[in-house]
């Protein structure tokens, strides 16, 4: 286990209420088995996890990538026992309240992932759990429809295995976004039920040039448009919902754009998100620093609010 970090921020944060967006450049493709990756992603979990715990005093929450923890042909739920068992025993011995929200992919048919789980642990174990509702353009696809039907929420609020799809912590409400979710949160039907802050766990972009299947564009929330995800997908569901939007996401084999915003607050009244730029919306974060660990550099971005 490789590390080295590269520090931006002053020592020791101490705020009620933050957020701490993980946004992850990976460099390692493909080159290790399903177990290994697996195992690989799970060690950079808690790596990252003791990293901000050191750093940040008060009640919070971290955020990772939609898809981090990967069940493949496997339902999702297989891995959330393991999913807890590695997150808890970090939490345990915490005087406060910090919840870790990851995804976890399974189910996987015809090279996508039908099952698109958000959960929320703290030291106690899942608290929320939030199932993709709103499919992309190719998910779209008549070929997929029974897929869809058989293997997506109903809608944007339903319960998954009887856990809410929103926690609540220092008495604001944070509501689970799976990826593509947070352009289905835009609809005119979606209306915000009391929600302070959306959390969107966003899977990966991929380099513009690469045009394989692994990075399609719009393939289970793989794209390459990060410009455009932040504009319209963050920008348009805070519009939306007149609420902060945080999101997290993995960047393969590219670079993490200095001012990709994983905070954003809109506050441009009824201009539309086609005409909006990174300055409108950005929120600032309080810190940030980098971490390297087996071949993925972790942004951390902490964000009080």
């Amino acid at each position: 286990m490789s590390e080295y970090n590269e520090e931006k921020v002053s020592q020791g944060t101490n705020n009620s209420n933050w957020i701490s967006t993980v946004i992850l450049k990976l460099e390692r493709g493909h080159r290790y088995s399903e177990e290994i990756s697996k195992e690989i992603n799970f060690q950079i979990l808690s790596y990252v996890i003791c990293q901000i715990l050191s750093k940040v005093e008060g009640n919070g929450i971290i955020l990772f990538p939609a898809g981090w923890i990967d069940a493949c042909e496997d339902n999702a739920k297989k891995l959330y026992g393991e999913t807890v068992k590695r997150i808890t025993p970090l939490l345990k011995n915490e005087k406060r309240d910090v919840f870790v929200c990851v995804g976890i992919d399974g189910n996987q048919k015809n090279g996508l992932k039908w099952d698109q789980i958000a959960l929320a642990v703290d030291k106690n174990g899942i608290q929320a759990l939030g199932r993709k509702f709103y499919p992309t353009k190719i998910e779209k696809d008549k070929k997929y429809e029974d897929l869809v039907k058989n293997n997506f929420a109903k809608n944007y609020l339903v319960k998954e295995e009887d856990y809410p799809r929103i926690f609540t912590l220092n008495g604001r409400r944070y509501y689970l976004s799976v990826c593509y979710d947070i352009f289905g949160l835009k609809k005119d039907e979606n209306d915000n039920k009391d929600v302070d802050v959306i959390l969107n766990l966003v899977h990966c972009f991929c380099p513009k040039s690469i045009k394989n299947r692994d990075c399609e564009e719009e393939k289970s929330g793989v794209s390459s448009g990060d410009s455009y995800y932040a504009r319209h997908g963050f920008g348009g569901a805070s519009k939306k919902w007149a609420c902060p939007v945080f999101g997290a996401a993995v960047f393969y084999s590219r670079k993490v754009p200095e001012r990709w915003p994983s905070g954003v607050m809109w506050n441009s009244g009824d201009k539309s998100t086609k005409y909006c730029n990174y300055n409108e919306i950005s929120l600032q974060p309080t810190e940030k620093f980098n971490k390297y660990i087996n071949e993925c550099t972790a942004y951390i971005r902490i964000y009080c609010i």
